[in-house]
Parts: C-alpha cells; sequence; structure tokens
C-alpha cells in the first residue's frame, strides 16, 4: 500500500503544473494527512467511515445521516456493515468548503 501511494504521489509530481488542478492538490493533501495521521488507504483509494469522518472534521454518525439524507456527494461504498468513501471525494468536499468560507 504505501508503495503504491509513493508511485502514486511520484506520478502526480512528474505531470506539470499546468496540467494539476486544484482538485489534485487537495488529493495530495488528503492522502499526505493519512500518511501522517496512520489511516488505512484502500489501494483503490478508499478510507473507512470514521476516518473520512475525521478527516473531514465531523461526527461519524453526521457523514452516515448526510450520506443516507442525500446531504454528502461523497462517493461512497459498502460491504456489509462497513462503509468507506474515496479520497477524491472527500478532497472534493474540503475544496467546496473552502469555496465556500
Amino acid at each position: 500500500m504505501g508503495e503504491r501511494n509513493n508511485l502514486a504521489s511520484a506520478m502526480r509530481a512528474m505531470s506539470t503544473s499546468l496540467e494539476r488542478t486544484p482538485l489534485d492538490a487537495k488529493i495530495d493533501v488528503v492522502e499526505t494527512a493519512c500518511l501522517k495521521r496512520g489511516i488505512l488507504v484502500t489501494a483503490d483509494g478508499y478510507v473507512r467511515q470514521p476516518a473520512a469522518a475525521s478527516l473531514l472534521g465531523i461526527a461519524p454518525t453526521t457523514l452516515r445521516n448526510r450520506r443516507l439524507n442525500g446531504g454528502a456527494a461523497i462517493a461512497s461504498r459498502s460491504n456489509g456493515r462497513i462503509v468507506e468513501y474515496a479520497i477524491a471525494g472527500i478532497a472534493a468536499a474540503l475544496l467546496a468548503r473552502e469555496k465556500c468560507v
């Protein structure tokens, strides 16, 4: 998993600054935060609900309620009782929050 994150970071760094979007930069920030906090990231870029809530700065139940009531447009998937959120979706939500403030 660590090697994949390093490879993805290296590939992003190789792209020119003209190709990078604010979302790409925010995804890098979220991935770095996961690494620093010891949050497990799946190979395809998903984190579990408590970790996603922590990254967003909200309670896990708030995130769950937003997902169930249509208030959160963060890509998620469930496997039984485990709900995971896409890092790209978390980054997009954080970027949208910054634009509103």
